[in-house]
């Protein structure tokens, strides 16, 4: 049972009294929370007991962790409880992709003090969008202490009932959700692994666009998987793609949005930088996109290699290598890199067929010139094996379906070339598998052998 002051002694008026009551509940919600945390090293458990404190000790409605980046301007709720439904449900405060407008927060920040709204009408003309912004998010009344320096934010308890004056409860529990923050994410990074040989730096991170898009930095990797949003795996790629000059916000979304209204388009794709940034933190102390008075690039300071670079260096080195032997190698190593293509889950979007395009036509000539190699050493094993993976690769490629049903035929397995041409048509355009019959010199598929 929660101990009460009883009695109406003089010498204790009614603010002392809800004093003493808070010390003593404060005290007593700390020590349950200690106790049933005791063994437990699991960061997300430890912030959602935390928060259940919270809302209880204060009596609030729903409590939650909004993390600052001051930088950009953009805050971004990181881990919340609703008490009403019991978890971290979709009920909560909504991200502000333009925080511009939050000086009183900012100012709070800077000098270390509680955000404390008994009323939230008494803002109302003092701070009209932060108003705005409260109501949309169910706000009559706000209790918020600010921590900073890695992560910087708010740990907020949403209409509390009770002790809105009093915040140490709230600032002794901010260095909590600090530390599960900051452990939470580095359990996060250990997980994230599979380093190159080419990462030898802090500054080093390779960006690969061929297949999956993958990020690989010294401390770990970031997938598509890992970034959870196709928003931001499009920005890396379009950024990747045009390295050359920074990229307006409007240029970035009537690419990458052509059909949306572009009214706010800056805040759009400041928010996605940020929700960006907030992964790539997971791998790197440095931010991978900046902005800059020009628009948006990335990190200049960050020594940035491509698989499309490496791939491209590869056919280059190739096309000066007089040795077969060391050209081969080249290509085969070119293939290799290529695997499926550029992005081939994210092939529909018209800002990417391009170089998609590009790369795609490169390839076969990777493949054409390595077939051919391996056809004047007579090596039709090689050749079988290489454009098998370059049909895979580019199904309705008339070359790699070619030199798949020329090794074929060399290798005196008719039974399978006629399979293989029974697939090609299938895939091929009439003019080309004609055409591929032509140079194969066949007349009739069925009568070959």
């Amino acid at each position: 049972m929660t101990p009460t002051i009883e009695g109406n002694t003089p010498a204790i008026d009614v603010n002392q009294r809800e004093y003493i009551q808070y010390t003593i509940e404060m005290d007593q919600a700390i020590t349950q929370l200690v106790d049933s945390l005791h063994n437990s090293d699991d960061p997300e458990e430890i912030l959602r007991q935390m928060l259940v404190a919270v809302t209880e000790l204060y009596d609030g409605d729903w409590a939650g962790i909004m993390e600052a980046d001051l930088t950009m301007k953009i805050w971004s709720t990181y881990w919340w409880y609703n008490r009403n439904t019991g978890g971290m449900t979709p009920n909560r405060f909504a991200d502000l992709e333009d925080g511009e407008y939050l000086w009183r927060w900012i100012d709070s920040m800077t000098k270390g003090t509680p955000m404390i709204i008994e009323d939230v009408e008494s803002i109302k003309e003092i701070s009209p969008m932060e108003y705005s912004f409260l109501k949309a998010n169910g706000v009559q009344s706000m209790l918020a202490v600010p921590f900073w320096k890695r992560p910087t934010g708010f740990l907020i308890v949403r209409n509390p009932k009770r002790y809105i004056k009093y915040t140490s409860a709230l600032k002794a529990l901010a260095f909590v959700a600090v530390s599960s923050i900051n452990e939470k994410r580095l359990m996060d990074s250990t997980k994230l692994s599979l380093i190159p040989d080419s990462i030898k730096t802090d500054t080093d991170v390779a960006i690969n666009m061929f297949d999956r898009l993958q990020i690989i930095t010294s401390k770990g990797v970031l997938t598509e998987d890992d970034l959870k949003s196709t928003m931001i795996v499009h920005l890396i790629a379009y950024l990747t793609l045009h390295r050359e000059r920074p990229a307006q916000p409007l240029e970035i979304f009537h690419a990458l949005w052509p059909d949306e209204d572009d009214e706010r388009a800056g805040v759009k794709i400041k928010s996605i930088v940020y929700r960006l940034q907030q992964v790539f933190s997971l791998i790197s102390d440095y931010r991978l996109i900046e902005s800059t008075s020009t628009g948006y690039r990335l990190n200049p300071e960050l020594h940035v290699i491509t698989d499309l670079d490496c791939f491209t260096e590869y056919w280059n080195q190739a096309q000066v290598t007089v040795n077969l032997i060391d050209r081969g190698h080249l290509l085969k190593k070119a293939m290799e890199i290529y695997k499926s293509g550029l992005l081939p889950a994210h092939s529909g979007e018209h800002w990417l067929m391009p170089s998609a395009a590009h790369y795609s036509l490169r390839y076969m000539g990777v493949v054409n010139q390595l077939l051919s190699t391996l056809n004047a050493a007579n090596d039709y094993v090689c050749i079988h094996e290489y454009a098998s993976i370059a049909v895979r690769a580019v199904p309705g490629s008339l070359d790699a379906h070619y030199w798949l049903t020329y090794a074929m035929l060399h290798l005196g397995s008719t039974e399978m070339a006629k399979n293989e041409l029974r697939a090609a048509k299938q895939v091929l355009t009439t003019d080309d598998y004609n055409d591929m019959l032509r140079r194969l010199n066949i007349d009739d598929p069925e009568k070959i052998g």
